[in-house]
């Protein structure tokens, strides 16, 4: 009886399983024909627009095609595009895929000295957590916490370094928003 029950829920989390697929994937198919032709702001900047609200649906994989799609429409070299693509890769477990993306993320040595906020740290830090390297992503949030008053930005990634550290070893997405 056990065995059946197992068999019966197994099946169950299948049929959902392809369901959020189905879904995800006319998700995109749709987002195909809008969203392509958003102006950068509006696809990458805008809350409840553009990728974000095939990402908002848990579709993370097909909200990094949509951005790769809108990348190479555009020829787009925002790097807040490419940042995106690497979390949502992150998020959808392609880490292999995500981390092939560092070279486009990091700015160069010039950009993050002119700026006080930790952009390549941060990276950095996020980078070491998909390539399982706890003591890399400390030295990072060290560097990170040193400067949290100098910028902003420093202490809202400086939370999310923490839910990183804190999140080790557990998927990327459940760490980064430190549940």
């Amino acid at each position: 009886m056990r065995n059946l029950i197992l068999l019966f829920l197994s099946g169950l989390a299948f049929t959902y399983s392809l369901e959020a697929n189905s879904y995800c994937e006319t998700l995109m198919e749709q987002k195909l024909k809008s969203d392509l032709s958003l102006s950068y702001k509006k696809f990458d900047q805008t809350m409840n627009s553009g990728w974000r609200t095939i990402a908002e649906q848990n579709c993370y994989k097909e909200a990094a095609q949509l951005i790769t799609k809108y990348i190479e429409k555009h020829d787009s070299t925002e790097n807040s595009l490419k940042w995106h693509l690497f979390q949502m890769e992150a998020y959808s477990g392609n880490y292999d895929r995500a981390l092939k993306l560092e070279n486009a993320i990091l700015i160069n040595a010039e950009q993050a000295s002119a700026n006080k906020l930790l952009w390549n740290e941060y990276v950095i830090a996020n980078i070491a957590f998909l390539e399982n390297d706890l003591e890399k992503l400390k030295q990072q949030r060290s560097l990170i916490a040193a400067k949290k008053e100098e910028h902003f930005g420093n202490g809202l990634n400086l939370k999310i370094v923490d839910n990183l550290i804190n999140g080790f070893g557990k998927p990327y997405r459940v760490a980064y928003e430190g549940k």
